[in-house]
């Protein structure tokens, strides 16, 4: 199916839309999108959207999108920006910040500055990059980002709850600062 994808991938998307239900299914939308993903983006994501609801979209927008994040990090934020924010995406969120950081922490914090307010997901992908640039700058990068971000020290939360993110003792220890956390 992936070759087929390769040469053709409406017809491999007609064709895999023809398996029958459960993993046949899933396996042959996500071949096709791993493969559309690198020839042709956004025609692989307008596909990939269009499918109904369920394990076989969700599958082929993850598998997709890790592709594109790899290759093309401002691409995949632009696929997230076609997504509704939703914590469910969160993991796409997470990924891209991770991965932008390792190759571009400036454009990666720019990007989660303009993530919506109110979720933990902007709150989150901060940490997340803070953890990443951390892990190469450990002399107090996470600070650095939530300024960085336009944060103030106010809004830094210095309670001790362990919250998933940036550490100044490694990732088992209490974070000394962390954004507080909300919920949708």
């Amino acid at each position: 199916m992936r070759a087929y994808a390769y040469k053709d991938p409406q017809a491999a998307a007609d064709l895999a839309a023809q398996q029958p239900s459960g993993s046949a299914l899933n396996q042959a939308i996500s071949a096709v999108a791993s493969s559309w993903v690198q020839a042709d983006s956004p025609a692989a994501v307008a596909w990939i959207q269009s499918l109904p609801d369920g394990a076989a979209k969700r599958t082929a927008l993850n598998n997709a999108f890790f592709q594109v994040v790899w290759n093309n990090p401002a691409g995949a934020a632009d696929l997230l920006a076609s997504l509704p924010v939703t914590q469910d995406n969160m993991g796409l969120y997470w990924q891209l910040g991770s991965q932008w950081a390792q190759s571009d922490v400036a454009a990666a914090v720019n990007w989660a500055k303009q993530l919506p307010e109110g979720t933990t997901i902007k709150q989150t992908v901060l940490q997340n990059i803070s953890s990443v640039w951390a892990q190469s700058d450990p002399s107090g990068a996470d600070g650095r980002v939530y300024r960085a971000a336009g944060l103030q020290r106010a809004d830094l939360r210095r309670d001790g709850e362990r919250v998933p993110g940036p550490s100044r003792r490694g990732s088992r220890g209490q974070s000394r600062f962390s954004l507080p956390l909300r919920h949708q």
